[in-house]
């Protein structure tokens, strides 16, 4: 498949690739998004002009696979890309999973609405995404459906902590992953996460606040729900990433890739996963 590296505002929260190939996904494949239900609103108002409306059906969304060398039945994670689009990074934390054991699909958001970012494409529904690979791992004969994540990084980790938010409405009561990660994400202040959450950012990251991220946490916390915030020390937004490592083709933007951070991270993710109760 052709990888896309595009350069976003700084507005946007991103994440590049990583520096060394990732062997390609084991499997490419389809799975649909959930029927796109009327709302109450359209629903009288077509009533009263005889029509009935009914839920039309979601498209057709397109994932990158990668089985679980543990074998049948393993755990697995629901990966949510960065608002740069599907990059060599992603597939690469993917990888990692399944050395360990994890199943993980890794949500290809834009290119399955023909986009490539999230400046070029419109009406994403990040929070059915999450579901919908959720769905689709849940029913797979490979994977333990009482054992599934959800990971997201920048604008998908950000997604991570909508769509695990109590107070997010119309997620559905099939939805109930053990675990969420998120990854350098815009903390919503207020909030509190349903599942146990991670968060994973550095402290010198200028484009997430981590006091919101502190707050949010606190939050959780007060109200009974697990919730953890891993301050990575001197790193920056982008520390996995080796394309913003000097030379690496995004190092203009002031963001430093860590090498020593970025195996702190996994090993930190990994943890949670691995001891996190189902």
């Amino acid at each position: 498949m052709k990888f896309r590296k595009t350069l976003l505002a700084l507005t946007l929260c991103v994440t590049g690739a990583t520096a060394q190939s990732p062997a390609l996904a084991q499997e490419t494949v389809t799975f649909q998004a959930s029927p796109i239900v009327p709302t109450a609103f359209k629903v009288k108002r077509a009533k009263a002009k005889g029509i009935e409306l009914k839920p039309t059906p979601g498209i057709e969304l397109t994932g990158e696979f990668y089985a679980s060398s543990a074998g049948d039945k393993s755990p697995a994670v629901v990966i949510l890309i960065s608002g740069d689009g599907l990059q060599e990074s992603h597939l690469q934390w993917a990888e990692t999973l399944a050395e360990a054991g994890y199943a993980a699909l890794v949500v290809d958001s834009f290119g399955s609405r023909g986009g490539i970012n999230a400046m070029d494409t419109a009406g994403v529904d990040y929070n059915d995404d999450a579901v919908s690979g959720y769905r689709y791992l849940a029913g797979r004969d490979d994977v333990d459906p009482n054992r599934i994540a959800v990971l997201g990084f920048s604008t998908g980790g950000a997604q991570v902590m909508s769509v695990t938010n109590e107070a997010t409405a119309r997620i559905p009561d099939s939805f109930t992953p053990y675990a969420a990660i998120s990854m350098y994400p815009i903390c919503p202040p207020d909030g509190v996460n349903k599942w146990p959450l991670l968060i994973v950012a550095g402290d010198q990251d200028s484009m997430i606040s981590l006091t919101s991220c502190q707050m949010h946490t606190y939050n959780s916390m007060k109200n009974e729900h697990p919730a953890e915030l891993e301050v990575i020390m001197g790193a920056t937004h982008f520390f996995d990433n080796p394309m913003y490592e000097e030379g690496g083709g995004l190092d203009m933007l002031g963001f430093t890739y860590d090498e020593a951070a970025r195996k702190e991270a996994v090993a930190r993710v990994l943890d949670y996963l691995n001891n996190t109760a189902s």
